[in-house]
Formats: structure tokens, sequence, C-alpha cells
């Protein structure tokens, strides 16, 4: 089961996912300040101000974080209704700085996305989805699953441009 949580730091949920972070860092002699030193910030303020429609979620597989992102469900021009927003990913040090497979990346990566399905229908209910990609890698696992929505009624619009997943719902 994907389980996508929303971290803030009142619930003591943010401090979860550094605390098992950290660790991960320690026990490959990383220094944790400068893990992600660009984007760990940006994540740590959006902790501390999530609202109806901005969060900071976290990717939780067997009790540890895999994977976090920012989340924002706003109205952008040329779109009707609203938007799903999925930026400022981030993998756990083991994907980073261990020896995780591509399946392993590839397994975080497809989970993360069902998880942001899930909660564009749920908790920010939004009929369309942005979702940025980290990586050229990315951009082709992305393209591969655009190819098995071809024809699916799930999806009415399944694009990769850039470095962005499109996703208008049907």
């Amino acid at each position: 089961m994907v389980d996508l949580v929303q971290l803030d730091k009142k619930s003591k949920t943010w401090q979860v996912l550094a605390e098992q972070w950290k660790y991960a860092c320690d026990l490959m002699d990383e220094d944790f300040t400068q893990f992600a030193m660009s984007t760990w910030p940006v994540l740590e303020e959006s902790a501390g101000r999530n609202s109806r429609h901005e969060g900071v979620f976290g990717l939780r597989l067997d009790d540890q974080f895999h994977v976090v992102c920012c989340a924002n469900s706003v109205n952008l021009p040329g779109y009707q209704g609203r938007v799903l927003r999925i930026r400022h990913i981030l993998m756990s040090p083991f994907y980073d700085l261990g020896d995780a497979t591509i399946d392993d990346y590839s397994s975080a990566l497809s989970k993360l996305f069902a998880g942001t399905v899930k909660l564009s229908n749920d908790v920010m209910p939004s009929p369309h989805i942005k979702f940025h990609l980290r990586s050229v890698a990315d951009r082709q696992f992305f393209s591969y699953v655009e190819n098995g929505f071809d024809g699916s009624d799930m999806f009415s619009s399944f694009t990769v441009r850039g470095s962005w997943l499109y996703i208008t719902k049907a």
C-alpha cells in the first residue's frame, strides 16, 4: 500500500523524517548538513506552513521515508480547475548516497506517482497534475509510463514535456 504522509513540524512527522535521514547519512559517513543543502531548507520551510492547498509529503514504506516532496494545489492560467503541482522531490540518502538499485529507484518513483494521483483525488482535489521531474532518467521513466496509459480511460492527457509531467484526469 502506498503511504504518502503529510509532514509537518507540529505533529513531529517532519522530525521523524529528519532523524531517519540523518541516521542514513551517518551510516554512510556523510554530513547530513551537506545532504541536499539547496532542497532541504525549502522542504523544511514548507513543512512549517502546511495548509489545505499546500504541504510537504513523504512516501513511507515499512516505517521508513523514501521520498519527500512539496505539493500544492493552485489555480493556474490555461487550466479549468485546480492543478496539483509536485516539486522539490528529494530521495532518501539511501538512494542518493547508497547502493539502491535502479529497480529500487523506479519502485519508489512509481509509488510517489501513485500517491500523487491519490492525493489529487482525496486530500487536494485537482483535475490536473504537474509533476516536476528530477532528471533525464525520470523523464525517460515517465515516457515509458506514458505509453502504458495510451488509450486508458484514467487520464484524458498524459504528457512529458521538458522537465515536467502534465496530466489531466478523465
